[in-house]
């Protein structure tokens, strides 16, 4: 017989000593171990339901019954738990015993099987204790006598242990523990999704390169720091608009505000942009400092001033005013041709006078001077480029130099005024000082005549006769 057979025989005899009184008080002591409705029926059948629902929650079996024996001592049914003492005893002893090698050689091959005990199925319910596993004896041929007891496990019990924690955590999670190893598993692979996502979105395509317009603009980039002011206007006029501010030499649009020009200062390059993933946003240069203008390392705007450099002699006048404001001074300055701007003794625009061209200004070292020219004479602009009238005046032009005199009157009076005037040849009239006549001397000609800026201003020839 089976060892399980034998200890449910046992558990009916220790019945025979157990009174209605003894039932009572085992039901009340096991508690919530046992259905509710099991506690109030002290009968015999109560107590084998009882005995039943034990072994359904391996809470007793064959080779366990220290919880029986336990709860017979604290009821005081000293002989039915010596009995089970008894049964332990003997089991543990069954189990153990040895045998000559020639006996295990004789033995039938049905009592050939190492496991000595029966292998109790193994569920996917959770069980509230540790069930003993089944155990098989080690045969020692050296010494011809078993040396230890094993545990023993079929095939089909260690398919059952290997798959255990999977049904703990996907079927029944009840633990505390089994929660949080799902929830964290779930938390990483969310992670390490938007991981992905948040590279391949800001960092995905960082090796894409810059296409540039021959305007030198282009789209889906940007320049970092050196803002110089920001306005709102289409983007399409950004370009001119920082042509048109003063330092402005490179800049970014974005659609903030409903479209805005950051207009920005510095000497930057096509390679100091960078990337952006808003198609809408454009960036530009008014001059790319890798490709100079001249054949010096002076960068130059495209409205002809530099930062870095300066013009030797030839002053005019100064004044002390912001950068800012010292091309405009120039311009409104007759005679002021170009013009160096410096920080020392606090801000001096130096304006200068006569022919030069950007080749002529060389680098100072200190990026906080300014230097500029009204109109660059390298560009070889003749008198034969001026449209002139046929009492040989024309507008926008000037001579240099050879000045007679001056007198402020309106333009149209200017050139009967030279005529009058011994001496006077050829003369320029500007808004100086609301309108100043300059009277020249000495031969020339219109090709000497240079264009200008200043569309108020105009100059002439007079004809005389020899």
């Amino acid at each position: 017989m089976s060892g399980q057979f034998d200890f449910r025989a046992l558990l009916l005899k220790t019945q025979e000593l157990l009174s209605d009184t003894d039932r009572h008080r085992l039901h009340f002591l096991l508690g919530d171990d046992i259905p509710k409705y099991l506690r109030d029926d002290p009968s015999l059948a109560g107590t084998l339901r009882v005995l039943e629902t034990l072994f359904d929650r391996s809470i007793i079996n064959d080779q366990d019954c220290d919880y029986l024996v336990d709860a017979f001592s604290k009821i005081q049914c000293n002989d039915a738990a010596k009995r089970l003492k008894e049964y332990k005893q003997a089991h543990g002893q069954n189990s153990r015993q040895k045998f000559s090698l020639e006996d295990i050689l004789l033995q039938d091959s049905d009592d050939d099987k190492m496991c000595t005990t029966e292998i109790t199925p193994v569920t996917f319910r959770i069980l509230p204790t540790e069930t003993r596993a089944p155990t098989c004896t080690n045969v020692n041929l050296e010494s011809e006598e078993v040396s230890s007891i094993l545990p023993c496990h079929n095939e089909t019990t260690v398919y059952n242990y290997k798959y255990q924690w999977i049904n703990l955590i996907l079927k029944r999670p009840s633990s505390t523990c089994a929660w949080i190893l799902l929830i964290s598993a779930i938390l990483i692979l969310i992670s390490l999704a938007l991981t992905v996502y948040i590279w391949f979105k800001y960092f995905g395509s960082a090796e894409k390169k810059i296409i540039w317009a021959k305007n030198n603009t282009a789209k889906s980039c940007g320049f970092h720091g050196n803002d110089l002011s920001s306005v709102q206007i289409p983007k399409e006029l950004c370009l001119k608009k920082c042509e048109e501010t003063f330092e402005c030499t490179h800049f970014t649009w974005t659609e903030h505000y409903s479209g805005t020009c950051w207009m920005k200062k510095g000497l930057v390059s096509k390679n100091d942009a960078f990337q952006t993933n808003d198609s809408t946003t454009m960036c530009g240069l008014t001059n790319d400092c890798r490709s100079g203008s001249t054949s010096s390392s002076i960068r130059w705007s495209r409205s002809d001033w530099a930062q870095g450099c300066g013009f030797r002699e030839n002053d005019l006048s100064n004044v002390q005013i912001p950068k800012e404001h010292c091309l405009k001074k120039c311009e409104n300055t007759f005679g002021c041709t170009h013009f160096t701007w410096t920080e020392h003794f606090g801000s001096i625009c130096w304006m200068k006078k006569g022919l030069v061209s950007k080749n002529d200004a060389f680098q100072t070292g200190y990026d906080s001077t300014l230097c500029g020219m009204v109109n660059d004479y390298s560009l070889e602009n003749t008198g034969s480029s001026l449209r002139w009238h046929r009492n040989d005046w024309a507008k926008s032009c000037d001579f240099c130099g050879s000045n007679l005199l001056n007198v402020q009157i309106p333009i149209e009076p200017c050139v009967n005024k030279c005529a009058e005037t011994s001496e006077c040849t050829h003369f320029t009239w500007t808004n100086h000082n609301n309108g100043t006549c300059w009277m020249k001397k000495g031969l020339v000609s219109k090709n000497q005549a240079i264009p200008t800026y200043d569309s108020s201003a105009i100059c002439g020839i007079i004809e005389r006769t020899r």
